[in-house]
């Protein structure tokens, strides 16, 4: 929460929006958030900030603890809470009368210096003749006044965070303003059994409204207010006017600011961890290895330097099963080369027979199963 506060807008403004959703997903933690968010708002100097901040505190200062039905007994007084808050960081209201009144005290204060120390003929208006391009003479009469002056040293004062954000211009956090008193409004008549005190804070709710309207037409602000922020703040200031309990427009009232807002964050924030899901589970389907990428072999990587044994204590076991294939390949390789030879040297014999039975004219016996291809043939062509 301190971060709210922070020169640079960026961090300010993801600050308030990691806090608006951890609201929203966990409904156990809302009134200490609120409580600590409340406690921030003299620091907040960006309107951005002053924006998230408000619509929290207007949607969840008396939200319904967990999934408890039962609404906490302290929301009414969490609501007088964010009001105080909130009339600090405005100041005094009706704003245009504060600040005509603070003007109106400049100005006398620069009178009575200049009083004290202009001589009587400088007091009143400075008149000279002039000579025109057509040889005529003119007569030019000068008053002097500090209005300007005094305006510019009003304009420039120090003042609460939120009404120098009014003031500067900023009427799209002035409607937010609004929006939220209308929700704190009507969520503490209904929970406040004191006609009383629901009456007290409605005309101060709408006190603030038409100071902001008022003061935005005014010269002591930046720039006029615009249409839509004031439209937006006409239709506060009429709900709450119109409010009567138990009327025909209070159900519609309470569903479109209570219900329908906090609805649609709540819709948006449910689509988000669903598109993070979505995401995730795209991402875990990825194929880990390409059928194009290279196959490495660590014990064809030498590097400089490496022995056999590094190698062995780096590798334990691999050295070995490549030692151990090795060698079981060249055995292989023997024991085939010895076959070779025996199955060469069972031939000679046989060949040799074969040739002196020819000679001696004796005829050949049944064949062998066992003797090689060559004197089956020989055999089978002599019968």
């Amino acid at each position: 929460m301190e971060f709210l506060g922070d020169a640079a807008n960026t961090s300010a403004v993801d600050v308030i929006a990691f806090v608006r959703e951890v609201v929203e997903r966990f409904p156990d933690l809302r009134s200490s958030i609120v409580e600590k968010l409340l406690g921030t708002f003299g620091d907040i100097k960006s309107g951005k900030v002053f924006r998230g901040a408000l619509w929290i505190c207007g949607e969840y200062c008396s939200s319904e603890q967990g999934a408890s039905t039962r609404v906490c007994h302290s929301d009414a007084a969490d609501i007088k809470d964010v009001m105080q808050q909130i009339r600090k960081v405005i100041g005094e209201i009706p704003i245009l009368a504060a600040e005509q009144r603070l003007l109106e005290q400049h100005e006398a204060e620069v009178a009575a210096a200049a009083d004290a120390n202009a001589t009587p003929a400088a007091k009143g208006p400075i008149t000279t003749t002039k000579v025109l391009a057509d040889g005529t003479y003119a007569t030019e009469t000068v008053y002097s006044t500090n209005n300007a002056a005094s305006l510019s040293a009003v304009k420039a004062a120090a003042k609460p965070p939120l009404r120098a954000l009014i003031l500067g211009g900023d009427f799209y956090t002035a409607s937010v303003l609004a929006s939220t008193l209308t929700k704190l409004t009507l969520h503490f008549a209904s929970l406040s059994s004191d006609a009383r005190a629901v009456n007290e804070l409605r005309a101060e709710s709408m006190l603030v409204m038409t100071s902001i309207l008022r003061v935005g037409d005014s010269p002591f602000v930046s720039a006029p207010i615009d249409e839509d922020s004031a439209e937006r703040i006409t239709t506060c200031l009429q709900s709450l006017s119109e409010l009567r309990p138990g009327g025909p427009a209070a159900a519609s009232v309470k569903h479109v600011f209570l219900e329908d807002t906090q609805a649609a964050y709540a819709g948006m924030v449910a689509h988000g961890e669903q598109k993070a899901a979505a995401q995730q589970a795209q991402a875990s389907k990825a194929t880990a290895v390409q059928a194009d990428d290279l196959i490495s072999f660590r014990q064809f990587a030498k590097r400089a330097g490496d022995t056999p044994d590094e190698v062995r204590r780096a590798r334990p076991g691999e050295a070995d099963r490549a030692v151990r294939g090795s060698a079981v390949e060249s055995d292989g390789r023997r024991d085939g080369q010895r076959r070779l030879h025996l199955q060469a040297a069972a031939r000679r014999p046989a060949d040799r027979l074969l040739r002196s039975r020819l000679r001696r004219g004796v005829r050949a016996g049944p064949p062998v199963r066992h003797q090689p291809r060559s004197v089956l043939h020989c055999f089978s062509s002599s019968r």
